[in-house]
């Protein structure tokens, strides 16, 4: 049975990530003109962000940790959309 701090985190989790998820959209949207393509982007940004979740200070705009964690990059080959979610720690080198 999952704790109630790990309930709780997860509750403040969706609140924020729905609060930003327009912004965070229009910003992928930018890089990756395809709206299905974008809204998949999203949604690995997401679980990405929730996997590091954590780390995340409640002191700081949630925001700013989601948008400089992740980020969409043009990919070489791979995935059939040719982009790629690069999950990145502000913390690491």
């Amino acid at each position: 049975m999952p704790t109630t701090d790990h309930n709780d985190s997860h509750e403040r989790f969706s609140r924020l990530i729905l609060e930003s998820e327009p912004v965070m959209l229009r910003s992928i949207l930018v890089v990756v003109p395809n709206c299905a393509d974008a809204r998949e982007i999203m949604q690995e940004t997401a679980v990405a962000l929730w996997r590091q979740f954590d780390s995340y200070d409640p002191a700081r705009p949630f925001i700013n940790w989601a948008m400089g964690f992740s980020r969409p990059l043009k990919e070489t080959g791979g995935r059939p959309t040719g982009y790629r979610v690069i999950a990145h720690s502000w913390y690491s080198a």
